[in-house]
């Protein structure tokens, strides 16, 4: 193995002004992430842009052997090639990788990311927006007695700049609520455990967020990967738990648990399981009739299934998935919803681009795994980020949607490249 020299360090991640404008962007970009679609288009392509300007300045030519990096420009090439191979046009082609953009990100930009500062101020932007989020959220429960949630009851009397703020809540909230925030509880605390200079404030942000994701969230798959992602910062930090914290913290979690299932949390995993279980039992007629969100990712991931069976080697290709998903649902009878997204990204791709697709795939969160093997608390970080995000993918679109998909790019370059530098890397 070789190591990068010093010079090369450098030139790839400046401390000077330009610097600190990087991470001046960064941290817009992820702030605009929860509020504005258009702004965020927009910071991602002038971040893309001066990305770009670094790789042809600096050449920083090391990245391109980075594990991480080659797993996902592995991903997007067999995506090229399973296009071109089904005979997709170029405009086409380009539409299916600008519909992964997120994967290329992650090269594009993580010569922006080497240095510990860009990654600190992206972890600073998002968590003061989700503790924003989590305030507004509880305030509007408290004040209105409603959920900022799309199927929660919404009252249009409300207030003009009230009811504009509340509507941008409403939508974005399923996202907001999903496996970042997840990621932001645990990595807080996981943090501030490491690092105890902060740990009153990230404790409390902590149980703000917790709260919020509770008391005034319907993400049902949330509140269950609460629970996988607490098993898992258990089992990190086994060994600081002495006899006595650890019957402490069964206590704590068992007062806790059913305060917190007494609100939307208890009810809606409640109608999940019941909605669940009465679609298995129902007749094909009786399925297509009802609209819950667990009749309606039944169906769809029904539909995927049919794909993955009618393209069982090598996929239906990107630029043709969302036109087979579409014609196989019209064979279903009319109550089913047109949709081409299957709502489970690991049947997306597997009826994509076939099982070598999704092996490319799953190659990427195991690659960031392998990149932080020298970096025990960032891989701590990358586990509780990977015990949230890989299970939502079951019952979720992810890279797929914008704005998971967005933070989903910049969580695996906030844990996975600062310091990568410095690192030996093995010659490709």
């Amino acid at each position: 193995m070789t190591s990068i020299p010093y010079a090369s360090v450098r030139r790839a991640a400046p401390t000077d002004g330009t610097g600190r404008g990087v991470a001046a962007l960064l941290a817009a970009f992820t702030v605009a992430v929860f509020w504005s679609t258009a702004l965020t288009n927009i910071l991602a392509a002038a971040i893309s842009i001066l990305a770009i300007i670094r790789w042809v300045q600096y050449r920083p030519a090391f990245l391109l052997r980075h594990p991480l990096n080659l797993a996902c420009l592995g991903f997007l090439g067999w995506v090229v090639l399973r296009d071109v191979a089904a005979g997709a046009a170029l405009q086409e082609i380009a539409s299916s990788i600008n519909h992964l953009r997120v994967i290329g990100f992650v090269v594009l930009w993580s010569p922006l990311f080497l240095l510990e500062r860009n990654a600190g101020v992206v972890a600073g932007a998002l968590v003061c927006s989700l503790a924003a989020y989590a305030c507004a959220a509880l305030a509007l429960l408290a004040w209105y007695g409603q959920l900022p949630y799309p199927s929660s009851p919404f009252d249009a009397s409300l207030p003009r700049g009230l009811h504009e703020a509340v509507h941008a809540l409403r939508t974005r909230a399923p996202d907001i609520t999903g496996p970042i925030m997840l990621a932001a509880i645990f990595g807080a605390l996981q943090w501030a455990l490491d690092h105890p200079a902060r740990r009153r404030q990230l404790v409390a942000f902590a149980a703000l967020a917790t709260a919020a994701l509770f008391l005034a969230s319907l993400r049902r798959s949330s509140h269950l990967g609460f629970i996988l992602c607490a098993l898992v910062f258990l089992l990190i930090n086994r060994h600081r738990l002495s006899a006595g914290r650890a019957r402490m913290a069964l206590v704590a979690a068992a007062v806790a648990f059913p305060v917190l299932m007494w609100g939307p949390a208890g009810d809606g995993l409640q109608r999940a399981a019941h909605g669940g279980l009465e679609f298995l039992h129902a007749t094909p007629e009786v399925r297509m009739q009802r609209s819950t969100s667990e009749s309606e990712r039944l169906q769809f991931w029904s539909v995927a299934s049919g794909i993955v069976r009618e393209h069982p080697v090598f996929g239906s290709s990107m630029a043709r998935y969302f036109d087979e998903h579409i014609a196989m649902a019209k064979s279903l009878p009319d109550e089913f919803p047109r949709h081409g997204n299957p709502h489970n990204e690991y049947l997306y791709v597997l009826g994509a681009v076939g099982p070598l697709g999704l092996l490319l795939f799953l190659a990427i969160p195991l690659a960031a795994w392998r990149a932080t093997a020298r970096h025990p608390e960032r891989r701590k970080l990358l586990a509780l980020y990977l015990a949230a995000a890989l299970p939502n993918m079951l019952v979720n679109s992810f890279t797929i949607d914008m704005i998971p998909g967005h933070f989903h790019a910049l969580a695996l370059l906030a844990i996975v490249f600062p310091g990568a530098a410095t690192e030996k890397v093995r010659p490709a």
